[in-house]
């Protein structure tokens, strides 16, 4: 008596497998390549309908290849941790790290605060500028670039101005310091009399001239920084009596 409780073989299920597709795939051929009924007998799906299946599971399947591909390559390796992620320009959430502040004030020769109002570093502008139009103060030393060229927009020279950098004999990072061609001349003025020295200037951001700049500069001079003042110079020092 046959046992019927057998459980089949991992070869026999291959092979009934195999002989099953078989079938399958030539009733498919058979019936893909049999003649077309007239159109009052037809019974049977138009053949552009079966290959836009076909075509359809097919692009499925690779849809699902796809999705399997991407999640498995974004889980980190044993032993690592994701990369964090960083803020984009549309105001994503940070999840890395808060940066440390770029300056340090408590270290610089010119004082952290003035009348209450804080110092920024040179590396703090950036992010100062960012927030929008107004008057802030920023330290540095005292720089000039002396090239000759012509610049076609005084908010954005690329030759012959003063600039701050975080250290004396400084190359970069610098702060372009900018100011009016006639206006400006005074503030200029003050500042070659501190050349390699420490300072601290009010500027202003976004001024308002700078929509008068041709529009492939006025990216440039929006965020330019123009010079208001002299608001502190390191003290001469005491001569000895």
């Amino acid at each position: 008596m046959k046992n019927m409780d057998r459980v089949p073989s991992d070869e026999e299920i291959l092979t009934a497998g195999r002989a099953w597709f078989a079938n399958e795939l030539a009733e498919a051929r058979r019936r893909f390549h049999a003649p077309h009924p007239s159109a009052s007998t037809r019974t049977s799906r138009p053949r552009w309908q079966t290959l836009a299946g076909v075509g359809a599971v097919g692009a499925c399947a690779v849809l699902l290849a796809g999705i399997v591909w991407s999640h498995w390559s974004n889980i980190p390796a044993q032993g690592t941790s994701p990369a964090p992620t960083l803020a984009s320009p549309a105001g994503t959430t940070q999840t890395s790290a808060t940066p440390a502040p770029a300056s340090n004030p408590a270290t610089s020769p010119w004082p952290a605060t003035i009348a209450g109002e804080p110092v920024l570093g040179v590396a703090d502008v950036g992010d100062r500028v960012a927030q929008g139009p107004g008057s802030f103060l920023v330290g540095g030393f005292v720089g000039v670039n002396n090239a000759i060229c012509v610049s076609t927009e005084w908010l954005a020279p690329v030759c012959h101005f003063f600039y701050l950098t975080p250290a004396a004999n400084l190359e970069a990072p610098l702060l372009k310091l900018v100011s009016p061609p006639e206006s400006g001349a005074p503030r200029r003025q003050q500042l070659s009399a501190y050349l390699g020295r420490p300072v601290v200037v009010r500027v202003h951001s976004h001024d308002p001239l700078a929509s008068e700049c041709l529009p492939n500069h006025w990216v440039f001079c929006d965020v330019a920084v123009v010079m208001d003042s002299l608001a502190w110079t390191e003290p001469e020092a005491a001569s000895p009596s």
